[in-house]
């Protein structure tokens, strides 16, 4: 099969399970997303909808607006939601507009003067047919690449101190745009514990050598799906009912080990 485009999320897919990554892009397969995925969308809504008034008029946008972006988001998304748990959409919106964007406006916002936000940039290769895509969340003043995350926890010392090769990607993305690597690469973290904290962690430069790791990487996950080497991992902690929302149509596909 031919492949026109790559993203990480693509990328990042495959490496999880090559199955996953087939009925979500081969099969085009849309399944409701889960309470945490769906609170992280609607999270970054909101902190997207600031920046880009804030790249323009270098003021944060109202709480209160940021607030009902939140709400909206997830009253209009249908979610998979956890009855066990008792979870529902109003607890959704409450911890989103009581807690955690307020979080972000208070820690996280007023450190931060974009300068591109949301951007969508095309790598094109001579050796490839298809291109990479990368869409950055926000570069700051200071040309930092910020990747903005809404957690359950508080990520580990090795998990903060390890690279992401997300970041990788959009330091590739930012040199084809600007002839240029960013300053550093950072993760903001809005971390949805009992009291929630803000954590903004450093990851450092991108330099050649970590891109053209990173290419081969790609480019050997090209290869494979060009190929349609596509199988279950069922060795993965998300190969099981609860994690995975493909995992039904798998098991049609494949049987259980």
């Amino acid at each position: 099969m031919k492949i026109q485009s790559l993203s990480h999320s693509q990328i990042n897919t495959y490496l999880k399970c090559p199955a996953m990554y087939f009925f979500r892009y081969c099969k085009k397969l849309v399944i409701p997303p889960k309470s945490a995925m769906a609170f992280g969308s609607a999270t970054h809504e909101s902190i997207r909808a600031n920046n880009y008034q804030k790249k323009t008029t270098h003021t944060d946008t109202k709480l209160s607006v940021l607030q009902d972006i939140f709400e909206m988001k997830i009253k209009t998304t249908e979610i998979a939601l956890n009855n066990k748990e008792g979870e529902t959409k109003e607890k959704l919106i409450d911890e989103g507009t009581k807690k955690i964007i307020p979080l972000y406006h208070k820690e996280l916002a007023p450190q931060c003067q974009p300068i591109i936000v949301e951007e969508r940039i095309q790598v094109k290769f001579e050796n490839a047919e298809w291109v990479y895509t990368g869409r950055i969340d926000l570069v700051n003043i200071q040309e930092n690449i910020i990747d903005y995350k809404c957690v359950g926890k508080t990520p580990s010392e090795k998990k903060v101190l390890f690279p992401d090769p997300q970041l990788t990607g959009y330091a590739l993305c930012y040199r084809q745009k600007t002839g240029h690597l960013p300053n550093r690469t950072y993760h903001n973290y809005l971390i949805r514990t009992k009291k929630p904290k803000a954590l903004i962690t450093p990851e450092g430069e991108r330099t050649t050598k970590d891109i053209n790791i990173y290419l081969r990487l790609v480019m050997y996950i090209a290869e494979q799906i060009e190929q349609e080497r596509f199988y279950p991992n069922y060795t993965s902690y998300l190969c099981n009912e609860q994690y995975c929302g493909f995992f039904p149509y798998c098991q049609k596909e494949w049987g259980s080990l």
